[in-house]
């Protein structure tokens, strides 16, 4: 996300108040499932010295937290290659000559993804204490046919692509003016 013309590895991901950017790269240390998401601010010029430190913009999510009444979700994608386009030539050059130019049609790599998961959200004690939590992995194995220029050879090879989200809130009301929340967010592959 390129905000103010910076690169999306100069803006600041902040999730549920906690810094959330990877200071090695400035892109996002956490992926957070927009399931789990109850609101998301895009500060782009403006923002407060908390926020200091990025000339990009602040990307802020809020997660989701229990109500006074149970709520919940089932929920599965599923994407597949056969959704896909057709594959397009791409232009190269030629392995045997530098000299020309050559399009080629790479086969498209066979694709699954499977994302089952569930939400669900209540009151712990209602008016008092709410949980909210939910967990979405993804699986996605790729399967590539490699030809070796070498020798002639053909091989298939799998790599297998996981990812866990979990989110899990606890949000209490301490007094009438007083709240407080505990949230444990994971993506990772």
């Amino acid at each position: 996300i390129s905000i103010d013309g910076s690169s999306g590895a100069e803006n600041r991901v902040v999730v549920d108040g906690v810094e959330a950017t990877d200071t090695w790269n400035g892109l996002p240390a956490l992926y957070v499932v927009t399931d789990f998401v109850e609101e998301l601010q895009v500060k782009s010029s403006g923002y407060s010295a908390e926020y200091g430190g990025s000339t990009g913009g602040v990307l802020n999510a809020i997660t989701k937290t229990g109500t006074n009444a149970w709520h919940g979700e089932a929920l599965l994608y599923w994407s597949d290659d056969a959704l896909d386009a057709g594959p397009r030539p791409s232009l190269r050059l030629a392995p045997t000559d530098a000299t020309v130019a050559e399009y080629v049609t790479y086969p498209e790599d066979p694709y699954r993804r499977v994302e089952p998961g569930f939400t669900v959200g209540g009151p712990l004690v209602r008016d008092r204490l709410w949980l909210f939590a939910g967990y979405i992995p993804s699986f996605r194995p790729l399967d590539r046919t490699v030809s070796f220029l070498s020798d002639g050879t053909t091989g298939t090879y799998r790599q297998e692509l996981r990812r866990h989200s979990a989110a899990v809130n606890l949000t209490a009301r301490l007094g009438p003016r007083w709240s407080a929340k505990a949230a444990f967010s994971m993506g990772r592959m």
